[in-house]
């Protein structure tokens, strides 16, 4: 029972999920405040629309979270892609990060590769810290199929304590809270068999990529135009 490297990334996790979810949860503890402090009820139509924002976004963070890092469904069972970019695009939703969609992404992806994908996008709009765009795009390779994440935006930056999981160079036990999706990441793509690479060949852009060699290819889809 004593393991305390999976005591530390469950530690690391709890600390990352809370450090994303702060943000809206005290929007809707300072709204909740305000409308019991105004007597007259003149701020209780502003107070209910930022109560209800944050209570939105708060509830779209959890459910990503909820899909990526929890147990619910095995690496096998398939999942609707349609499902998955809904859940991406919901939690950078509040962001300046906007995602545009290869349109030949197939409709169905076993789990544990659908959770590659998000935490892919996940990681690439984490390297834009003043907004931008990522791209996600698919092609069918012979072993398997390939997907690359490229973010393009004014300082985009893969830091280092992501590169560093990225690249295998950080020991598990001085990974960070902040480079714990990268973490959780690996240990997926190590799961599904995938290769997972990056790159950053010129100024303002960065690309993740993966190999999911899982004997898949590009099918039939049905999110053409979906941004």
């Amino acid at each position: 029972m004593n393991n305390p490297v999976d005591l530390r990334t469950m530690q690391l996790l709890c600390s990352r999920i809370c450090h994303d979810l702060i943000g809206p949860v005290s929007a809707v503890n300072t709204a909740v405040e305000l409308m019991g402090d105004e007597e007259d009820g003149s701020l209780d139509t502003e107070a209910l629309k930022v109560l209800a924002r944050s209570a939105e976004e708060a509830g779209r963070k959890l459910t990503f979270f909820r899909a990526v890092f929890g147990q619910a469904g095995s690496r096998e069972t398939p999942v609707q892609v349609g499902n998955l970019i809904e859940l991406t695009n919901g939690v950078l939703a509040s962001g300046k990060v906007t995602v545009q969609w290869d349109s030949e992404i197939p409709a169905m992806l076993p789990g544990g590769v659908g959770k590659v994908l998000m935490l892919l996008v996940f990681l690439a709009a984490e390297t834009l810290p003043k907004g931008g765009n990522v791209g996600v795009r698919v092609q069918a390779f012979s072993d398997g199929l390939g997907v690359a994440c490229t973010a393009e935006g004014d300082g985009a930056t893969l830091r280092p304590e992501i590169g560093g999981v990225l690249s295998g160079g950080t020991p598990s036990d001085e990974v960070s809270a902040r480079g714990i999706p990268a973490y959780v990441l690996m240990l997926l793509a190590e799961e599904n068999d995938a290769k997972v690479e990056f790159s950053s060949s010129q100024p303002g852009q960065v690309t993740l990529a993966a190999l999911l060699s899982s004997g898949l290819s590009v099918g039939e889809s049905s999110h053409a135009g979906l941004e």
